[in-house]
């Protein structure tokens, strides 16, 4: 049975470190970007619930600057996990109207990955249904 809920009463804004990953996959003795993999299909998760709740924005603070010093394998997997993230997924923030906006510094990420998270942000900068700002 699912609990009701007064829409009134619900946040219109929802900031989300995205934090402990690695620690979530080393608990489970699994390599560490298996972590970043499963931090990935929660965002997803969360932004669905996010709509389904009429959320109107949504916060994720994904990839720190503290990020950068990890070893440098790690932060080459992390790239891939967001390159198949955003490929994946394009289709998805225009069919659900998802408006995607981006913070902090993305231009020190790959030129590849900059160039499809411009793309996105300007392909999605009129969907009406949640903002998704990710940094």
């Amino acid at each position: 049975m699912r609990k009701k809920y007064d829409e009134n009463n619900l946040p219109k804004h929802i900031a989300i470190i995205m934090d402990g990953n690695g620690r979530w996959a080393k608990k489970r003795a699994l390599p560490r970007l298996v972590g970043h993999s499963a931090g990935v299909e929660a965002l997803k998760r969360t932004v669905e619930a996010g709509i389904n709740f009429g959320i109107k924005i949504m916060s994720f603070f994904a990839f720190s600057t503290e990020n950068w010093q990890r070893d440098a394998e790690e932060v080459e997997g992390i790239f891939d996990i967001i390159r198949k993230y955003l490929k994946q997924n394009k289709d998805e923030f225009l069919k659900k109207d998802i408006q995607i906006r981006t913070m902090g510094e993305i231009e020190r990420l790959p030129a590849d990955i900059c160039d499809e998270i411009q793309e996105i942000v300007e392909n999605t900068k009129n969907n009406k249904t949640i903002i998704v700002n990710i940094g």
